[in-house]
């Protein structure tokens, strides 16, 4: 047995936890609708300092959250950027499948589970096979349930993994489904074809346009409905989830994802979400924590420490 399964099995077979009362499914999906149209106009501003003018300046963009089409648009541009990458590497493919159980389970547990026996995996094959290209979505079931696909791009996975047939591909098999007994169906999937692909970012974009399929947004009946509700509402900071994303990638695809943008004078310090007191801070340069005699806390009000990410990407809530 290979040392990264000679270990005491740690079960992430949750039981299904009493419902809270905003777990139900229909007062979820009521939040989900409110939400989507309390930000249907909303607006982001953000503070920055022009150091070319020495003067303050403020601008406002529009709200930019998961399920707005202009959010797919950006995703999108990202993708097509893994074309260079892609030229310069020249990887094969596979795409995984990772399926949990779902009877007898709330679908915030499904979806936990979902989340933390891929990241156990994933961790165990970063140690069996060093650190690899990688890139994951969420796709909703028409129930509301969902699996994950993982696109893995490197020879060692279809080669060492793969390549002796069940012997090596149970292996996988084996943490999924008997250590962290999360499921019982992990699909495996590759193509000769994979290993030209002219492409890359098509075929990434293939598999986030599923998740990101704005038109079910319409039908409050559609799974996707459902997921979508339960991923936002796992997200808020006032619940005991720790928030789940529809997708991520490695870090050298972030990388090769990341959007060239101009040089700019401007130093952005501050990013703003408008409330019902006025605007309220998402985002605050850490550079400016402590600094309580700045010039820029004594302009604009209502500054306050917190952790979120920079005015370049936060309107992705």
């Amino acid at each position: 047995m290979p040392y990264w399964l000679n270990q005491e099995p740690k079960s992430l077979g949750y039981v299904q936890s009493v419902i809270r009362e905003f777990d139900k499914n229909e007062q979820v999906k009521d939040k989900m609708v409110v939400y989507l149209e309390k930000n249907k106009n909303g607006v982001i501003r953000i503070d920055g300092y022009n150091q070319d003018t020495g003067e303050f300046e403020v601008r406002y963009i529009p709200l930019l959250h998961r399920w707005k089409p202009e959010y797919k648009k950006r995703v999108m541009a990202k993708t097509y950027a893994i074309n260079k990458w892609y030229q310069k590497n020249r990887l094969p493919v596979t795409l995984i499948t990772f399926t949990t159980r779902q009877i007898g389970m709330a679908i915030p547990d499904q979806i936990q589970l979902l989340k933390e026996a891929f990241n156990k995996v994933k961790k165990v094959m970063n140690r069996h096979l060093g650190r690899f290209p990688y890139l994951w979505v969420i796709e909703a079931h028409k129930s509301g349930m969902s699996h994950l696909h993982m696109l893995y791009f490197g020879a060692k996975l279809p080669v060492e993994l793969q390549g002796d047939g069940k012997k090596n591909r149970g292996l996988i098999r084996e943490l999924w489904e008997n250590k962290y007994q999360a499921g019982k169906i992990i699909d495996f999937s590759f193509s000769p074809v994979q290993r030209s692909l002219n492409n890359a970012g098509g075929y990434v974009f293939k598999y986030l346009s599923k998740t990101l399929n704005y038109d079910l947004l319409s039908d409050r009946d559609s799974g996707y409905f459902l997921l979508s509700s339960w991923v936002r509402e796992m997200s808020r900071r006032d619940t005991d989830y720790k928030g789940v994303r529809f997708w991520d990638c490695s870090k050298d695809l972030k990388e090769a994802m990341r959007l060239n943008r101009d040089a700019s004078p401007v130093i952005w310090f501050r990013t703003n979400i408008k409330t019902d007191k006025g605007w309220f801070p998402l985002w605050v340069s850490p550079d400016l924590w402590g600094d309580t005699e700045s010039l820029v806390l004594i302009r604009f009000d209502n500054w306050i420490k917190c952790n979120a990410v920079h005015p370049s990407e936060v309107a992705i809530l």
